[in-house]
């Protein structure tokens, strides 16, 4: 697993003797720019982030000075450098944690800057530094692709989404656009850069663009939600639901709309005597299917498939679903004609402060308390909870939503 590390603040560490000389670790690849460098070595298959003041002392361990040379040279040069630590302190504890992890050994000789990335592996590299939430380190890297490959699409979308990372929406929509030229068949992106637009919205996501996302995604879908974005719909649902239901005995019929994986059925087992799976992602169904937990599975659009079905059901669920709904009201009253009298209506939504929904920059539905509580009342359902929660990270940052269950009126 690649890291990256910043040298800028560094704790207290032994002095560096004058004696030793030290060159860049032939083993180093990296590219530089104005705001440093990032160093890739391939020994270890580690990333360092390094400002302009790591970038200079590295350049300066060509193998011909020792560290007191390399400090003197270093502490010449200021231009450019505010906002560093620049100071034979400073550099001291550079070297020693430099050394520590390779970057640099103890040996004389001319030595050679070390070589540039290749663009494939920078693309990797880029791809754990956004994973790791380095959005600026990501945004430089894809710069440096695009620079020796101005027509990498992969380099453009990556952009996009350090741009989206670092909040530059509309630097974000333009690298998207590039992408869409190059790449005009993706689905995704073409949603992407209409929610970043000022277009008015249509009332749900398009079904190609949620087929196409979810389909891409099934292989990677558990390990990237639960456990990279924090994804808690499921656990929050049946928290929500504890409240109003008899204590699980596998005695309720469960419809799960947008079953996706299954991380909606195996959270509610306990419950269920049969549940229904429905999902417009037959990559999704699959893997649905290996859970064990599903009595039956339909590939389908939920609007339609509510519409052609004539069974009821004691539970219905839908987490994180509505999300790629704009308005509820057509989709509350077909659920409305398939909840038994005593049934449960639990789902999940992102909170939007505007009045009614609205589409957000990320590609998803946010919906006001009040719209959904008068879409609900209107299709025939009265409010048993609603509460509001974090759902999930984007961008490393939490995802507010409304925890809802209702019942028939």
């Amino acid at each position: 697993m690649e890291c990256a590390s910043e040298y800028s603040q560094q704790t207290a560490a032994q002095t560096v003797t004058g004696d030793d000389y030290y060159r860049s670790n032939p083993k180093l690849l990296w590219f530089n720019d104005e705001q440093g460098a990032i160093v890739y070595l391939r020994k270890d298959r580690t990333t360092h982030v390094l400002n302009p003041v790591a970038t200079l002392l590295l350049l300066l361990c060509d193998g011909t000075s020792d560290s007191e040379t390399i400090f003197s040279t270093a502490n010449s040069v200021s231009v450019g450098f505010s906002g560093h630590a620049h100071s034979s302190a400073s550099h001291d504890i550079w070297f020693q944690q430099a050394i520590t992890d390779q970057l640099i050994i103890k040996k004389s000789g001319l030595v050679k800057p070390p070589k540039p990335i290749p663009p494939k592996k920078l693309k990797k590299i880029a791809d754990n530094l956004l994973e790791d939430g380095d959005f600026g380190a990501t945004k430089r890297c894809a710069e440096a692709i695009l620079k020796k490959l101005p027509e990498n699409a992969d380099a453009w979308y990556l952009l996009g989404d350090a741009e989206h990372g670092l909040e530059n929406y509309t630097a974000a929509k333009v690298a998207y656009e590039k992408y869409q030229n190059l790449s005009p068949d993706n689905k995704t992106i073409a949603h992407l850069i209409r929610a970043l637009s000022n277009e008015e919205p249509p009332s749900k996501a398009p079904l190609d663009y949620v087929k196409q996302t979810f389909d891409e995604y099934a292989d990677t879908f558990d390990q990237s939600l639960v456990h990279d974005l924090e994804y808690k719909a499921p656990e929050l649902i049946v928290d929500a639901l504890k409240a109003h239901l008899p204590k699980p005995d596998r005695q309720l019929h469960i419809a799960d709309l947008g079953c996706g994986t299954g991380l909606m059925g195996k959270a509610i087992g306990p419950w269920a005597k049969t549940i229904c799976g429905i999902d417009l992602s037959t990559q999704m169904l699959s893997k649905a299917l290996l859970t064990e937990m599903y009595n039956e599975i339909h590939v389908a659009d939920i609007s339609a498939w509510l519409s052609a079905n004539t069974q009821t059901y004691d539970l219905l669920l839908a987490a994180d679903v509505f999300e790629y709904f704009g308005a509820l009201e057509e989709v509350f009253k077909l659920a409305k004609q398939h909840v038994k009298s005593t049934a449960k209506f639990a789902f999940t939504v992102e909170i939007s402060k505007k009045q009614g929904f609205e589409l957000t920059v990320s590609g998803r539905y946010a919906h006001h308390p009040d719209y959904v509580a008068e879409a609900a009342q209107r299709a025939g359902f009265l409010l048993d909870s609603i509460s509001e929660e974090t759902i999930r990270l984007e961008y490393l940052k939490d995802v507010k939503g409304l925890v809802v269950v209702l019942r028939p009126s």
